[in-house]
């Protein structure tokens, strides 16, 4: 059109039209606004037709923009009725005539992503194993913690344990050099692009253990994650970062007369979630915004004491008594079941109270220690029963079990021996029976 490549949106069509009529605005403004983009600058707005992929652009970023508000909306919605109730029952609970507590105790249920690593990944897979990088990280602090913290009250003996740490791949996508850093700046420079990302990555990270590239596949980069390697396609990483619509677009919103579009979602607190700045006055991109999230969900739950379920699938069938190991295998290594139970196995993987230790080995040692019935005191009656195990022939390993304060912990030297020598005496009992 008038020597220029411009993009149009046909007289009468139909699915514009259904949307403008659905969102209740303008069908001819809706029409403009995907192929022509205002800018004001000084006091002067001018007018830039788009082309073809920038329309495309500039429509499917409508799209998103406007399920994640929804998306935005629906969750505050629900957080606020529940923190409604939540003060109700704090009031009533502050109530005289009651007669349990006034503290109102949270109970949350995070379902956290599971690691991705498909044929083709892309930015929305880098995010989400970022997601299980920071996650996994609190996962194996806190066992790491809980064990040691176990062994302090417990008042037993042990060494350091030391684990590895998956902070290098944290640092190597979030910190000041970073993936993500490096990705913003390319976003807000000139002529930027995909190809300019990966070179500027290429450059940077050449020697970073967690980053490398494949020359067989130049358009993609791998990233070392504590799951295993996962290549990560460039094509569309900018688009899908920037992924901010025309402010005249967000306008034209703000004008519907369908009022969840005008009062809810293009206003108060959603609209200011969508169009959150920097501290410098730029517009958040998409990883600063899941990045900044996460920081908030991961500081959050060291406020708390979690539990963790790993639920694991058999087999892609969902059929009974069917059970792919390779699959079975995969999870319990993306969900970092491994490095919890490494951590386990190198301090005292074995515990048992004092009665339920002495109940089940106490026949080992039956001519030198009482008989359950007539113990009054587990702990010293443990104490004596690892004592007198240790003196027999084979035994020499189980005086290194620890009787703490409420459990006896022991690693696997001392469980194959005591676990043996239990057979036998089981085997004996049946005969003799």
């Amino acid at each position: 059109i008038d020597g220029e490549v411009k993009a149009v949106v046909r007289e009468g069509d139909g699915p514009v039209a259904d949307v403008a009529r659905l969102w209740g605005v303008e069908e001819g403004r809706l029409r403009r606004c995907l192929t022509v983009k205002e800018m004001t600058t000084r006091g002067e707005t001018m007018r830039i037709s788009l082309n073809l992929e920038q329309a495309t652009d500039a429509r499917d970023g409508l799209a998103r923009d406007v399920y994640g508000r929804l998306f935005d909306w629906i969750v505050g919605s629900v957080n606020e009725s529940i923190e409604s109730r939540a003060e109700a029952a704090k009031d009533a609970a502050q109530q005289p005539d009651r007669s349990f507590s006034g503290r109102v105790l949270d109970i949350g249920v995070l379902d956290i992503f599971g690691f991705e690593c498909f044929k083709r990944n892309s930015f929305e897979q880098l995010c989400i194993n970022y997601a299980n990088e920071r996650l996994q990280q609190h996962f194996t602090n806190h066992t790491f913690d809980m064990e040691e913290q176990l062994y302090k009250d417990e008042g037993v003996l042990y060494d350091n344990v030391e684990y590895i740490s998956n902070q290098d791949v944290i640092d190597l996508i979030s910190a000041k050099t970073s993936l993500f850093n490096i990705l913003d700046d390319e976003v807000v420079t000139p002529r930027g692009s995909d190809l300019g990302f990966l070179n500027k990555c290429k450059n940077s990270f050449k020697d970073h253990p967690k980053y490398s590239t494949d020359f067989k596949k130049p358009t993609t980069f791998c990233v070392h994650h504590y799951a295993g390697k996962v290549s990560y396609e460039i094509d569309t990483f900018l688009e899908k970062n920037k992924d901010r619509m025309f402010d005249d677009l967000s306008e034209l919103m703000k004008t519907s007369t369908n009022k969840l579009l005008s009062d809810e979602l293009f206003s108060g607190s959603v609209d200011s979630i969508s169009n959150e700045r920097t501290s410098t006055g730029k517009y958040k991109t998409q990883s600063r915004k899941f990045s900044d999230q996460l920081t908030g969900l991961v500081n959050m739950l060291h406020t708390t004491q979690p539990h963790y379920i790993r639920c694991i699938k058999p087999n892609p069938n969902k059929s009974p008594l069917e059970f792919h190991g390779k699959m079975v295998e995969e999870q319990l290594l993306y969900s970092g079941v491994f490095e919890a139970t490494d951590i386990r196995k190198k301090g005292y993987p074995f515990r048992l109270s004092h009665m339920r230790f002495y109940r089940k080995f106490w026949l080992l040692a039956k001519s030198e220690v009482q008989s359950p019935s007539a113990v009054s005191d587990w702990r010293s009656a443990c104490a004596g029963l690892v004592a007198a195990l240790a003196k027999q022939p084979g035994f020499g390993e189980v005086s290194e079990c620890q009787v703490g304060a409420t459990l006896v912990l022991w690693r696997v030297q001392q469980e194959h021996p005591l676990r043996e020598a239990r057979k036998r005496v089981e085997g004996t009992a049946v005969l003799i029976m």
